[in-house]
């Protein structure tokens, strides 16, 4: 087996900012599992970086989660700077 590696230029990219939240929710696994499947779906870049899930003691079958969703956006005076500056540069 061999490994190539092959670097490429760096491209232009938009500039984002992320907005992490910090969510505590309980209930049943399946709905929780349907809820991360529509985050999948969004046409916004999103993440879960940690998550940490734990069978609810009071309620069988329900469980407690904690998790960060961060959501990605883009931030529109630093794209223009952005943008400002690739246009002197092309100058």
């Amino acid at each position: 087996d061999r490994l190539v590696r092959r670097h490429r230029r760096g491209l232009e990219a938009r500039v984002d900012r992320e907005q992490p939240l910090e969510i505590e929710t309980s209930g049943e696994f399946e709905g929780f599992y349907q809820f991360l499947q529509s985050l999948e779906r969004l046409p916004r870049v999103t993440r879960v970086p940690n998550m940490e899930l734990k069978r609810d003691s009071r309620n069988d079958g329900e469980l407690d989660v904690k998790f960060t969703l961060s959501i990605y956006f883009q931030d529109e005076a630093a794209a223009k700077k952005s943008e400002a500056k690739s246009e002197e540069a092309k100058s």
